[in-house]
């Protein structure tokens, strides 16, 4: 790694280990023997060495290996990581929360110097009510999220939007155009199957016309080839047509030269060709 990103490295690093510390700190308040026990301690903190091993390895080796090859990769442990941290973001909001009220307890107790405030007697305290609240709380991002890793991008969802207005032509009452977008083929590398079900989608819906609208992949052209098959079987009597979206122009990929970045980007174009799209560009 260069300078700047070891200096990038360790600031990440900082952040996530701070952020680690106060979940645990918290978590320890909820239930000590359990936070405290050798095996959910292995867990916790295998999961920042995960974090931090796997962003040495990007830095070092995303400039050797093969984009088409790295990238699933890297998703991987993007998903992991957004699986992991949002939902603690979540938890130090009411961590936070219990330290402003802890504080301004303090504060009003010494202003009005009233004896110590004593919690001890109630079932629950408000610090551990907040910490509580706070950990069903950060149950559904982490929830949601996962579901969306593990099922949710294979939820594949028809929306029928019927369209009036007075200029339209009649040759147009009742034409089907069906616009899909997005498909980011790098990360259905693992599920063609899935694939194929969507198309089978495509096709029950009887369109007239078909318009991609952007995004094929997630940065390089060889992810949309193992599915160039599949996308022929995509029909419409009125022909299916393209367009490039920013994934697809490579632009977050560090090539080597602007002549393989063009490559890149013609053989992507070549794919489609193939797959029977009309791209378009500008026209």
């Amino acid at each position: 790694m260069n300078g700047s990103a070891i200096i990038i490295f360790l600031v990440f690093s900082m952040i996530i280990l701070t952020i680690d510390l106060i979940t645990y700190k918290g978590l320890k308040k909820i239930n000590k023997p359990f936070v405290t026990s050798k095996w959910f301690k292995t867990i916790y903190w295998s999961v920042p060495i995960i974090v931090m091993l796997s962003f040495i390895l990007f830095s070092i080796f995303r400039l050797s290996i093969n984009p088409v090859s790295f990238f699933p990769y890297f998703h991987t442990i993007s998903g992991f990581f957004i699986l992991m941290y949002v939902p603690k973001l979540v938890f130090i909001d009411f961590e936070i929360l219990e330290w402003i009220y802890t504080f301004l307890k303090h504060l009003y107790k010494k202003i009005f110097h009233r004896g110590k405030i004593d919690e001890t007697s109630e079932q629950i305290t408000r610090s551990q009510f907040l910490r509580k609240v706070g950990v069903g709380v950060a149950i559904v991002p982490f929830a949601s999220i996962l579901y969306g890793i593990a099922w949710g991008r294979f939820n594949f969802t028809v929306r029928n939007v019927q369209l009036k207005f007075k200029s339209l032509p009649k040759e147009f009452h009742g034409f089907r155009i069906l616009q899909i977008t997005d498909f980011h083929l790098g990360s259905f590398a693992n599920s063609v199957d899935k694939v194929e079900e969507a198309i089978k989608i495509l096709n029950s819906q009887n369109a007239d016309m078909v318009l991609f609208t952007g995004d094929f992949v997630n940065n390089v052209a060889g992810e949309a080839e193992p599915f160039t098959e599949i996308f022929k079987k995509i029909s419409a009597p009125f022909g299916k047509y393209s367009i490039l979206g920013n994934h697809d122009y490579g632009d977050y990929v560090p090539w080597k030269s602007e002549e393989e970045r063009d490559e890149n980007l013609n053989k992507l174009k070549a794919i489609q060709t193939e797959m029977g799209f009309n791209l378009l560009l500008d026209e």
